[in-house]
């Protein structure tokens, strides 16, 4: 298997985020157990700047909402991004990894069936755009997503020539005007 595509570290970022956001969560319930079985010896600074008093359920339920929240949004937003892509040249057979928590995904299929490649510009706010190649596996529901800002994706040249000429195109630095 050759190794055609890979984005580096996407694994390691997306798991590591993931843990991240459930300890998140996980102080948020205690702080919601200690608001409820606290003995009263608790003090919060934020609390009585506020004027609240006891803020421990206010801090419980934000960080319990936003870890619950960041989970749901990185699992969904990483879904169908590829990992790493091989591809078995001799044979034209394919593997495609895709990251779940904990776990990768793996999608075998002959190369020729993944189909119709094609670039995709992603804009968020403010204007930041991140560039993808995205494909069609048949035995994937939705269209796999080759991130382009970190990742090796030389060998998809060879594959997609249209999709990489159209990213190089676009990423391409522009003349100043009135410069030669």
């Amino acid at each position: 298997m050759t190794l055609v595509y890979v984005n580096k570290g996407f694994w390691w970022r997306q798991t590591l985020s993931l843990v991240a956001v459930i300890l998140i969560g996980i102080y948020g319930l205690w702080e919601l157990w200690s608001a409820t079985y606290a003995t009263g010896d608790y003090y919060s600074p934020f609390g009585s700047i506020l004027g609240i008093g006891d803020d421990r359920y206010l801090f419980g339920f934000a960080f319990t909402g936003g870890g619950i929240y960041g989970a749901w949004q990185l699992i969904n937003d990483s879904a169908d991004t590829v990992s790493t892509f091989e591809v078995d040249e001799t044979t034209g057979n394919s593997v495609i990894k895709l990251w779940r928590p904990f776990w990768t995904e793996k999608l075998t299929m002959e190369l020729s069936r993944i189909r119709d490649w094609r670039f995709h510009v992603k804009v968020a706010k403010r204007n930041l755009r991140t560039f993808f190649i995205y494909a069609d596996h048949p035995g994937y529901p939705r269209p796999l997503q080759f991130d382009l800002r970190n990742a090796a994706y030389e060998g998809l040249r060879k594959i997609a020539p249209e999709a990489v000429a159209e990213y190089e195109a676009a990423t391409k630095p522009r003349a100043e005007p009135g410069k030669a």
